[in-house]
């Protein structure tokens, strides 16, 4: 065992070095940025770092979340939207809390909170269930229509649109068809509704890559800086203290869904530590593929 000893030093000076690199070019300040996530628990075991950086005080961005399913697959969708939000306020988004959660709302009143998730028929968590681009599109657009009115009546000013989206890439992280799907939807939703607002997806790396937490950080950084460094991209890192906000997003605000391999995941994944985003051009594309309720094999 004598060989795992430099291990922690190994990290500790990796970690060190990521904290101290540049990374260009800065985060956006004072913007609108949604974050577009499947389930209840994405934005803990994916975009912590990004949730994290984006929201800091300092950069005054406004930042939004749209869940498209409650993953109500084992019956406890509701318990799963309330640990959504407080999984949320722990990751920045202070008022995450101010409205109602649940989209489309009951009796069609009030204000939509920060964090939506939407629950429909339509868009039912599953492994093998494709959902419809076209819908996630006009779904998202209903969002940010009640967002804009609820702005209007506060007297906000006019219409709240995201100038960057955030989500998955095309492979999804873990190849689930609903990020997959979710990605397409993004991207239909930006091609023919909002040609301005631009889109970040978080890349997807080999199983390997996924648990080296920030191990990973070298491979991640020559590739950040391989692709131009200087480019529209972003790259965040977490330091221990904003990792163990990230990792209270998840054992204390989703603990319905903490089981014993959800610890490996924390402790091991560099999505948990290292989130690059890659700025993913729209023009020219399609509107995705994938049919509500659609079966395919992953």
């Amino acid at each position: 065992m004598e060989y795992l000893l430099p291990l922690p030093l190994l990290i500790s000076l990796i970690w060190v070095t990521a904290l101290c690199l540049p990374r260009s070019p800065f985060p956006p300040r004072q913007s609108p940025i949604l974050l577009v996530i499947s389930h209840p628990d994405d934005e803990a075991m994916f975009f912590s770092p990004t949730l994290l950086s984006l929201t800091a005080p300092h950069l005054q961005n406004d930042v939004r979340v749209i869940c498209l399913s409650s993953g109500n697959s084992d019956g406890i969708g509701k318990t799963r939207a309330r640990e959504l939000v407080e999984s949320c306020l722990r990751l920045g988004i202070s008022d995450a809390r101010a409205g109602k959660t649940v989209f489309p709302l009951l009796g069609g009143g009030g204000e939509l909170a920060k964090v939506a998730v939407v629950e429909d028929e339509r868009l039912q968590d599953g492994m093998g269930v494709v959902w419809d681009s076209e819908y996630i599109s006009s779904t998202i657009s209903s969002i940010l229509h009640h967002w804009s009115a609820g702005g209007r009546e506060a007297g906000e000013g006019g219409a709240w649109t995201p100038s960057i989206i955030v989500t998955f890439d095309s492979s999804g992280v873990s190849s689930h068809s609903n990020h997959i799907s979710t990605h397409h939807g993004a991207k239909h939703y930006i091609h023919h509704t909002a040609r301005s607002t631009k889109l970040y997806t978080l890349t997807t790396t080999s199983i390997l890559r996924k648990y080296l937490s920030v191990l990973d950080f070298p491979m991640t950084y020559l590739a950040h800086r391989a692709r131009g460094g200087s480019s529209n991209d972003l790259l965040f890192v977490l330091g221990p203290e904003g990792f163990r906000k990230a990792r209270g997003a998840m054992t204390d605000a989703h603990v319905s869904q903490m089981r014993w391999f959800r610890w490996g995941w924390i402790w091991l994944s560099r999505y948990m530590v290292v989130n690059d985003l890659c700025e993913e051009s729209v023009l020219g594309s399609g509107s995705g593929s994938g049919k509500v309720g659609r079966e395919k094999e992953l």
